[in-house]
């Protein structure tokens, strides 16, 4: 799914079910099969999924099945999002991965984090400003002050961050805590930041915020 930030997440606990159960087929739950049917594209289920092999299933590693559906959606989404970059193309470092994700051959499918390490993802500004922006309450207030130094060029139209859920939903929180941080209270009620800190945080909520509506 896709929350509402923009992000795409796999997952769905609903469909979690144990393999091998005592129910007559040696399979997952009759909700699974019941349910999945609905909730589960043909096209991103993996071979032996399709094809009831819960035996291989069971006796597989656990990311084997979710690494296929995520090769499937690779593709999917390069080739239908041309503002990527890509010409519609899984680009040339990843096209390597993609095709071990969709591999029948369930043994050799990889696992999902050391994709991570690809450049198209390591590299990719998007990818390492959400990194970003995911641990910003652990920042120091320098390094904050640095980010939202660089906010309003970041969200101006064509910018890594001008999408309006990425500013509702991610910057919008980020900018309302640097400004509690820098107005909070310490135990003798003394303010937590410096005047020049809360300034400057004051001023870039504004200069950030409102372009992106």
């Amino acid at each position: 799914f896709v929350t509402r930030s923009g992000d795409f997440k796999l997952f769905y606990y609903t469909l979690a079910t144990p393999i091998g159960i005592e129910d007559g087929g040696g399979g997952p739950t009759a909700h699974f099969r019941k349910f999945e049917s609905y909730l589960v594209p043909p096209q991103y289920r993996s071979p032996e999924r399709k094809e009831t092999r819960w035996d291989v299933i069971q006796n597989a590693a656990v990311h084997a099945v979710d690494s296929y559906s995520l090769g499937i959606l690779f593709e999917y989404l390069y080739s239908h999002t041309p503002t990527f970059g890509y010409g519609g193309q899984v680009p040339e470092k990843l096209k390597k991965a993609v095709i071990r994700l969709q591999t029948n051959n369930i043994k050799m499918r990889p696992r999902v984090h050391p994709l991570l390490k690809c450049p198209v993802f390591a590299e990719n500004e998007y990818v390492q400003l959400n990194d970003s922006l995911s641990t910003m309450d652990l920042k120091g207030v320098e390094e904050k002050v640095i980010f939202l130094q660089k906010l309003p060029s970041l969200m101006a139209p064509g910018g890594t961050l001008s999408g309006r859920s990425m500013c509702v939903y991610k910057i919008v929180p980020i900018l309302v805590s640097c400004l509690r941080q820098a107005t909070m209270k310490g135990p003798d009620g003394s303010e937590g930041g410096s005047g020049g800190v809360l300034q400057d945080v004051d001023r870039r909520l504004i200069m950030a915020v409102t372009p992106a509506f």
